[in-house]
């Protein structure tokens, strides 16, 4: 059987660098999508030659994902897509204006959409195809009092079309996972130190999860160890 391929967006993000160490690790060629390929990210997707490719993509560009697919042909080949590329502004909702709200629309629910459009068919007719949506326990709480477009954005992208219970049948399965509280380098910026630690006290496994827990979860679902989980939201969340 010739090498599978993974499409990940938001490669560079420290779940996505750990997502990427997953399927390597397996075997798996990866096509790796961020906006700007970060030095952690060139040197894990050049530690091998067989690791596959980087593409630069500013999906905050409405037809971004249109010029990716048009431009790149190879995004045609994968077998696995695992969608982690987002904007999260952190706004006030009363400060929250159209083109705030637009911009976490169009980085955060437009690829997930136009990507499982375009790729979706061609895995059904292959026989083969995962496809991992990574959303935000934030949905759950509205955002909280800053980040309101964010998971309202996520919340949108949970939404899977009627169509991927009959792409199941030919052995492609999509799903969601609700990622919580992650010790990584952007979460938290926003916030002191007392208020992280308010906040992960809130948690009931009293901690954050770890990139490479949620990498796991992420490789799961994306690959052939699931072998019959479609249609759902997963909340990886510490019990929250």
């Amino acid at each position: 059987m010739s090498k599978r391929t993974v499409l990940i967006t938001g490669a560079a993000s420290d779940i996505g660098l750990c997502t990427i160490r997953c399927y390597l690790a397996a075997g798996w060629r990866v096509l790796a999508l961020c906006r700007c390929p970060k030095p952690d990210l060139v040197a894990l997707m050049t530690s091998t030659a067989e690791a596959g490719m980087m593409i630069p993509v500013d999906f905050a560009d409405a037809q971004a994902t249109d010029r990716l697919l048009t431009n790149h042909p190879v995004l045609m080949e994968a077998d696995a897509v695992v969608h982690l590329a987002s904007v999260r502004e952190s706004t006030p909702f009363a400060d929250v204006d159209a083109d705030h709200l637009l911009r976490h629309l169009t980085a955060n629910v437009l690829p997930a959409y136009l990507l499982m459009r375009s790729l979706g068919p061609q895995m059904a007719e292959r026989g083969f195809g995962r496809i991992v949506h990574g959303s935000s326990i934030g949905v759950v709480f509205g955002g909280g009092s800053t980040h309101f477009s964010y998971a309202l954005s996520k919340h949108a992208m949970e939404f899977i079309p009627a169509i991927c219970s009959q792409w199941a049948a030919s052995n492609v399965f999509v799903n969601v996972v609700r990622i919580g509280v992650t010790d990584t380098k952007g979460f938290g910026s926003d916030k002191s130190p007392e208020q992280m630690a308010q906040r992960v006290a809130l948690i009931p496994a009293k901690r954050m999860a770890q990139p490479m827990e949620i990498a796991h979860c992420l490789f799961h679902l994306g690959s052939e160890a699931n072998t019959f989980m479609s249609g759902q939201t997963v909340h990886l969340s510490g019990g929250e």
